[in-house]
């Protein structure tokens, strides 16, 4: 964990970090409930308010997460997501009804085949409804990731659409608790 100042390039907090253990792929600005920037684009960006807004991030939590190449953005997105949904308070219909969708639509795309078209089109509907609709924001920061996995990862999303998914979409990168298939529950 490392203090900047507001207004620091990303080039200089990766590089004052060590730098990344392996070649960039995507940053996710301001946590699980931020948005992903292609890493040519993010390690150009000032951590600033305004910068990150005008090229479609947020400062959020104030962390950056290096997604390496091998990873698969639109996996750890889907992974992220359904994390996200287990985690709602359950209070208010976007938390109990459309985090779950969200997840569900975002893992069939994630996994391609004839349910992912379907999926995508569901889920750019449901991404538009959402916001500023929840007793919290937490169902904000959920949608602001999913569209962000959606810009920042286009060409990985062809591609799964294609029926053509990547290698990596199995091999999770990003820290999460492992998930319970028998409990249905985060450990």
């Amino acid at each position: 964990m490392y203090e900047v100042a507001l207004g620091t390039p990303v080039a200089d907090v990766l590089a004052l970090a060590g730098g990344p253990d392996e070649r960039p792929q995507a940053v996710l600005f301001g946590g699980y409930g931020g948005a992903w920037l292609p890493a040519p684009v993010a390690v150009h960006q000032r951590l600033t308010h305004e910068d990150l807004r005008a090229a479609g991030a947020t400062l959020g939590v104030a962390s950056l997460t290096v997604l390496p190449a091998r990873a698969c953005g639109l996996a750890e997105t889907a992974r992220v997501l359904r994390y996200l949904a287990g985690e709602s308070a359950r209070q208010c219909g976007p938390c109990m009804f459309g985090l779950p969708a969200i997840a569900e639509d975002f893992t069939a795309l994630v996994l391609g085949g004839r349910g992912a078209a379907q999926a995508g089109q569901r889920l750019r509907r449901r991404l538009s409804v959402i916001p500023g609709r929840g007793a919290c924001a937490h169902p904000d920061g959920a949608v602001r990731l999913a569209a962000g996995a959606l810009r920042c990862f286009g060409n990985d999303l062809r591609a799964h659409l294609a029926m053509r998914p990547c290698a990596w979409a199995a091999q999770p990168s990003l820290p999460l608790p492992d998930w319970d298939r028998r409990s249905g529950d985060w450990t």
